[in-house]
């Protein structure tokens, strides 16, 4: 007759945790590692939360933010009761919206067209073209921007007056304005986002 093993107990299956320490003292490296990014997240998130008291308090740099007079709400309610409030939010809308329609296709439309590009010098060359205003500052779009567009010396102006019009001031005419950052705003990033 075959002798059968007793089987043991169910207390006697106890796993034996290990301690933090353990842990610590196994991956100490991968621990070295994170404290950088720890304290840039504890210095520039949650230092900066104490910077938040501004917006309740009447601020004055002379008197810093111990000695500034604390206002509660006062400044929110000047700021939503301001007669231009309801107008900056709608113009933040419509510009976020406009930015959505126009700078989500557009990148898409691109890579498809590009991807169907047989040549491959002149693909690369139109990429990298229109990848580069990615790389530059709003201030150096802005003078690309003025040279196009710009009422005294700019190219569009220049045309229109050889045709026999007169020149717009596009920097100073509301209804162009929006058209103008949606532009910007698609043809700087065209590159990056496809």
């Amino acid at each position: 007759m075959a002798q059968t093993k007793a089987k043991p107990a169910a207390n006697d299956l106890t796993v034996r945790k290990k301690g933090p320490g353990f842990y610590l003292k196994r991956d100490w490296e991968l621990y070295v590692l994170m404290i950088l990014p720890m304290l840039f997240i504890i210095v520039f998130k949650y230092f900066a939360y104490g910077g938040l008291s501004v917006a309740f308090l009447d601020y004055k740099v002379a008197r810093g933010y111990a000695g500034s007079e604390f206002v509660g709400l006062q400044i929110f309610e000047k700021v939503f009761t301001h007669r231009d409030f309801g107008e900056a939010v709608f113009n933040t809308l419509l510009l976020n919206i406009l930015d959505l329609i126009f700078s989500f296709p557009m990148p898409i439309i691109l890579a498809l067209l590009l991807n169907e590009v047989r040549c491959g010098p002149f693909k690369k060359t139109v990429q990298t073209v229109v990848y580069m205003p990615y790389f530059l500052s709003w201030v150096i779009v802005n003078y690309i921007l003025y040279g196009i567009i710009g009422s005294k010396y700019g190219l569009l102006n220049r045309v229109i007056e050889f045709f026999g019009g007169t020149a717009i001031n596009f920097y100073n005419a509301p209804g162009y304005w929006t058209a103008i950052l949606v532009v910007a705003k698609v043809w700087k990033d065209l590159g990056m986002n496809m």
